[in-house]
Protein backbone atom coordinates (compact mmCIF):
# COMPACT_ATOMS: atom_id res chain seq x y z
CA UNK A 1 0.00 0.00 0.00
CA UNK A 2 1.33 3.42 -0.90
CA UNK A 3 0.44 5.90 1.78
CA UNK A 4 1.75 9.24 0.55
CA UNK A 5 -0.43 11.62 -1.37
CA UNK A 6 2.11 12.92 -3.87
CA UNK A 7 4.60 10.70 -5.73
CA UNK A 8 8.24 10.85 -4.62
CA UNK A 9 7.46 12.69 -1.38
CA UNK A 10 6.91 11.74 2.24
CA UNK A 11 3.78 13.92 2.47
CA UNK A 12 0.99 11.82 4.00
CA UNK A 13 -1.40 14.68 4.79
CA UNK A 14 -4.90 13.81 3.56
CA UNK A 15 -3.71 10.43 2.27
CA UNK A 16 -6.69 8.09 1.85
CA UNK A 17 -4.54 5.18 2.94
CA UNK A 18 -4.68 6.49 6.52
CA UNK A 19 -8.46 6.06 6.54
CA UNK A 20 -8.16 2.60 4.98
CA UNK A 21 -5.50 1.46 7.45
CA UNK A 22 -7.58 2.69 10.41
CA UNK A 23 -10.62 0.80 9.13
CA UNK A 24 -8.61 -2.38 8.53
CA UNK A 25 -7.08 -2.20 12.00
CA UNK A 26 -10.55 -1.71 13.52
CA UNK A 27 -11.59 -4.93 11.76
CA UNK A 28 -8.63 -6.83 13.20
CA UNK A 29 -6.33 -6.79 10.18
CA UNK A 30 -2.59 -7.22 10.42
CA UNK A 31 -0.98 -4.56 8.25
CA UNK A 32 2.33 -5.14 6.45
CA UNK A 33 3.32 -2.00 4.60
CA UNK A 34 6.02 -0.83 2.22
CA UNK A 35 6.68 2.73 1.19
CA UNK A 36 10.25 3.87 1.80
CA UNK A 37 9.46 7.56 1.24
CA UNK A 38 6.97 7.90 4.07
CA UNK A 39 7.68 5.10 6.56
CA UNK A 40 8.88 7.53 9.25
CA UNK A 41 5.75 9.67 9.00
CA UNK A 42 3.44 6.65 9.02
CA UNK A 43 5.19 5.17 12.06
CA UNK A 44 4.18 8.28 13.99
CA UNK A 45 0.51 7.54 13.24
CA UNK A 46 0.64 3.73 13.20
CA UNK A 47 3.55 2.54 15.37
CA UNK A 48 2.16 -0.99 15.69
CA UNK A 49 1.94 -2.08 12.06
CA UNK A 50 4.77 -3.93 10.30
CA UNK A 51 6.87 -1.89 7.89
CA UNK A 52 9.25 -3.50 5.41
CA UNK A 53 11.91 -1.96 3.21
CA UNK A 54 11.25 -4.27 0.23
CA UNK A 55 7.88 -5.53 -1.09
CA UNK A 56 9.26 -9.08 -1.37
CA UNK A 57 9.54 -9.18 2.42
CA UNK A 58 5.78 -8.77 2.72
CA UNK A 59 5.26 -11.95 0.72
CA UNK A 60 7.83 -13.88 2.76
CA UNK A 61 6.30 -12.67 6.02
CA UNK A 62 2.74 -13.65 5.09
CA UNK A 63 3.82 -17.24 4.45
CA UNK A 64 5.11 -17.49 8.01
CA UNK A 65 2.09 -15.76 9.50
CA UNK A 66 -0.62 -18.03 10.91
CA UNK A 67 -3.19 -15.28 10.31
CA UNK A 68 -2.67 -15.05 6.54
CA UNK A 69 -6.16 -16.43 5.86
CA UNK A 70 -7.63 -13.53 7.88
CA UNK A 71 -5.57 -10.98 5.97
CA UNK A 72 -6.91 -12.29 2.68
CA UNK A 73 -10.54 -12.25 3.86
CA UNK A 74 -10.45 -8.65 5.05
Amino acid sequence: MVYHLNPNTDNIREARSIIIIKELLNKGAFIHAHDPKSIENMQKIFPNITYVDKPAKIDRHKRRNNHYHRMVRI
